[in-house]
């Protein structure tokens, strides 16, 4: 598949928007609205919940292989998805952020815990 990269200038503004969930960042009412879902979920499901963030350039693989999209499928296609490698582009979806959660929790022999992953608003 041929890819259409973005400019390095389209990446660095992507790059600068900032992540209004993110405390890290300085404060902002969205993140109020996450802790107002993640509180009772804590309560509810009575196990760790561990907030998982995660830059957004990912890989390919973890964007659409992991996941199972098939290698035609019509999201990879450049209307679609901004490449900023031949194996790396922006996240398209939250569910990129699954399978790298998921090795670094069984890299670290984690606890079962839920995991929240909040993305960039």
């Amino acid at each position: 598949m041929p890819y259409h990269l973005l400019a390095a200038d389209a990446v660095r503004s992507a790059l600068s928007l900032r992540d209004l969930s993110d405390p890290a960042q300085g404060p902002h009412a969205l993140q109020q609205i996450c802790e107002r879902a993640i509180t009772p979920l804590r309560t509810a499901w009575g196990c760790p919940l561990i907030v998982h963030r995660h830059h957004p350039v990912v890989s390919i693989a973890d964007n659409y292989d992991h996941l199972g999209y098939p290698a035609d499928g019509a999201a990879r296609n450049v209307r679609y998805t901004r490449y900023v490698s031949a194996t790396t582009l922006l996240r398209t979806q939250t569910s990129a952020m699954i399978p790298r959660a998921l090795r670094e929790l069984a890299a670290a022999d984690a606890a079962p815990a839920d995991v929240l992953l909040p993305v960039r608003a």
